[in-house]
């Protein structure tokens, strides 16, 4: 689900003055990690105690209102990333990680079905050249708006342009689980990419994207708001750029973003299209076609 195109900005715009996000409080970057390690426990007894106390952190003092802006985290370990399937992962060297906070006023049901059920290209605001998520035969995703599942799996193909000068095609896969913890419904999302992105076109040599993984958690507050708590890391190299204080504030900037667009879509302040079906999408004529 995360946003591409703003990492050429990092490129053409690397001698612009901008100051990097922060590293993240030990509690916050730690969570973040601690739950998307922990997603797909079959005993949820950790899981539900890191979904506990990550609501505390926000919760406390200033902490929610600090995350608004974002961090950088920077502490993903291979454990956790090789526990997602049979492919082996380490964490490289140029793996670069920021989260993200937000308070919604809106409902569970309202964001459960913009972030599963409706179409994330439209969503997202024409981002995508192409976009298809599959959800896995066993399920399908109206179960998670009436509870009456409390996993999904699906895989997602998706080709974007970044600034119309790389394209980049990637295969992801994404999981969803709703816990209920005395009685409150907490939705955890994390994603990750089959392999290393395909990128071409002008620039499409200079940009290496070679993994990216998600993390997107969602807790009831004790107001009876929503906080969503969004963490990305993304191990990616861009051309000989060796000060990536640029990329990690546009990460933060992009992120912090995307709140407000799920904001306008609930609120019916915004109706974008939604791109073309990837199995319909031309790749090297960058274009939609009839089947």
């Amino acid at each position: 689900m995360s946003k591409y195109p703003f990492v050429l900005s990092v490129v053409l715009f690397a001698t612009v003055g901008c100051k990097p996000p922060p590293d993240a409080p030990a509690d916050l970057e730690n969570l973040s990690e601690y739950i998307f390690a922990h997603m797909g426990d079959e005993d949820t007894a950790e899981l539900e105690a890191g979904l506990l106390n990550l609501r505390l952190w926000l919760e406390t003092d200033d902490n929610l209102e600090s995350t608004l802006e974002g961090y950088a985290v920077n502490n993903l370990k291979d454990e956790s990333v090789n526990a997602l399937d049979d492919v082996d992962r380490s964490i490289r060297d140029s793996l670069y990680g920021a989260a993200v906070a937000y308070e919604y006023e809106h409902s569970m049901k309202d964001l459960k079905q913009t972030l599963f059920i409706d179409d994330w290209s439209a969503v997202s605001e024409g981002t995508y050249g192409c976009y298809e998520r599959i959800y896995d035969s066993a399920s399908q995703p109206e179960c998670l708006m009436d509870s009456s599942c409390e996993e999904l799996s699906y895989i997602t193909t998706s080709a974007s342009s970044w600034a119309g000068v790389v394209d980049v095609v990637s295969v992801s896969f994404g999981e969803v689980r709703e816990l209920d913890i005395d009685g409150e419904k907490m939705v955890i999302q994390r994603t990750w990419l089959e392999g290393p992105s395909e990128t071409s076109g002008v620039f499409g040599d200079q940009v290496e994207l070679y993994a990216q993984f998600f993390v997107n958690i969602m807790i009831p507050s004790t107001n009876g708001n929503v906080l969503r708590t969004t963490a990305t890391w993304m191990d990616v190299q861009i051309g000989e750029l060796e000060n990536l204080d640029y990329f990690k504030t546009l990460m933060v900037n992009t992120m912090a973003g995307q709140n407000q667009i799920v904001i306008d879509w609930i609120d019916g302040d915004q109706d974008a299209e939604g791109s073309c079906v990837c199995s319909e999408f031309d790749y090297e004529e960058k274009e939609c076609t009839e089947e």
